[in-house]
């Protein structure tokens, strides 16, 4: 299993929420993909397919679903080398800023991105 991340650059600023705390955040696209011999989630579907549907046909780029704006994006190019046929997934990554910052960074469901490489310039 392989997971291509936006640069953090690309994030957007967001809310999350957890036990009942907000935390203001940075959020990213992120896109898992299996690879021959590991075990694939039922939500996993073919790349193409995880592409098509989440593809911005305005800005050709790979955009989180939800109404909120801005919306976090990945450009495609970070996949070009991946078979269409690779069962994927979509996710996203958040980043804690401000208070609780001393909690780990890790996607929230559906991409196992626990230990994640801190951002630049951090």
């Amino acid at each position: 299993m392989k997971t291509y991340f936006a640069p953090w650059e690309s994030g957007v600023e967001s809310m999350l929420d957890g036990d009942g705390v907000r935390e203001t955040g940075i959020v990213t696209v992120a896109v898992t993909v299996f690879e021959a011999g590991d075990s694939v989630p039922k939500y996993a579907r073919p790349l193409s397919e995880v592409l098509q549907k989440h593809i911005d046909s305005e800005t050709g780029l790979i955009t989180l679903p939800g109404g909120s704006s801005p919306r976090a994006t990945m450009d495609p190019a970070l996949l070009q080398d991946t078979p269409p046929s690779a069962m994927a997934s979509l996710g996203f990554r958040f980043l804690a800023k401000g208070p609780a910052t001393a909690s780990p960074t890790c996607a929230v469901p559906h991409t196992p991105t626990c230990g994640l490489p801190d951002p630049p310039g951090t």
